[in-house]
């Protein structure tokens, strides 16, 4: 399926197409690691150790002003094993962020995630882990929009929406994909935490 690509092409675009084009910082870096890993396919039986080196070119930009901030980067790692073949690759991140302030009042949000991964790494509250894996290609697209309007120094009002795709290239998983929408308010105890 490749609903997961073209939305987060879409909304990586949109992104740029609304930032300005003379950005304040532009960052490239390149990282390169070597190491062994004691079992490659992530499986209680016929582990595989191996070692393998990976190349990651990165490009970051961003820039911050009191009514429009962005921030995009872009990571493509490719990864190679010494011994074991068939599983060498590239996998893609990127992820965008913009948000605009057209009044003092009203702040208008967008960001954007993207991987497109064969060993994923799974993030939550108690730290990043590895999931289990048969080196699957499996491609993730989260989209969000959210919107916030000051009443005054210390309410406010506030609105999201989320989208979420997960695809994978196997048919042994079930893709999904999730809407996610949310109202509140927030009262600041103290005007100068605002």
């Amino acid at each position: 399926m490749f609903r997961a690509p073209r939305c987060a092409v879409l909304g990586f675009g949109l992104m740029l197409v609304a930032a300005s084009t003379e950005a304040r910082e532009v960052q490239l870096s390149v990282e390169n690691r070597m190491g062994g890993d004691s079992n490659v396919f992530r499986r209680s039986t016929g582990r595989v150790d191996d070692g393998f080196y990976s190349l990651s070119p990165r490009v970051a930009i961003r820039e911050t002003h009191s009514k429009l901030n962005y921030d995009f980067n872009y990571q493509p790692t490719y990864q190679t094993y010494f011994d074991t073949s068939g599983i060498d690759g590239f996998d893609h991140r990127a992820k965008g962020t913009l948000s605009w302030r057209p009044t003092s009042v009203d702040t208008i949000g967008l960001s954007g995630r993207f991987a497109s991964i064969r060993n994923p790494i799974i993030e939550g509250q108690g730290g990043s882990f590895l999931e289990t894996s048969d080196r699957e290609r499996i491609k993730r697209s989260d989209a969000q929009f959210s919107y916030s309007h000051s009443l005054n120094e210390v309410l406010s009002l506030q609105a999201s929406a989320v989208f979420t795709d997960l695809d994978f290239s196997q048919n042994s998983n079930v893709d999904s994909r999730s809407y996610t929408g949310q109202l509140g308010t927030q009262y600041v105890l103290n005007p100068i935490t605002i």
